[in-house]
C-alpha cells in the first residue's frame, strides 16, 4: 500500500509539470498578443499618415467633449 508520504514526490512532480505547461501556454500567448498589437499598430499608423485628417478631428471631438465634462462637473 502506497502511503500519503510516497506519494508526495509524485504530485509535487505533477504540479511541477503543470506549472511549466501553464507558464510555457502564458508566455506563448504573451508573445503573439505583442505581435499582433504591433502589427495593428503598424496598420494604424500607415492609415493616419496616408490620411490624418479623420484622426486630427477624432481628437479634437474628443478633445472637445472633455473639456464639455470637465467643466460641468464644477457647475
Amino acid at each position: 500500500m502506497i502511503t500519503e508520504q510516497e506519494k508526495i514526490p509524485s504530485t509535487i512532480d505533477e504540479g511541477e509539470s503543470k506549472l511549466r505547461n501553464t507558464l510555457y501556454e502564458a508566455e506563448k500567448r504573451l508573445k503573439e498578443g505583442r505581435e499582433q498589437i504591433t502589427k495593428m499598430a503598424a496598420d494604424i499608423d500607415k492609415k493616419a499618415h496616408e490620411n490624418p485628417w479623420p484622426v486630427v478631428a477624432g481628437v479634437g471631438v474628443s478633445c472637445l467633449l472633455l473639456g464639455l465634462l470637465i467643466g460641468k462637473s464644477k457647475d
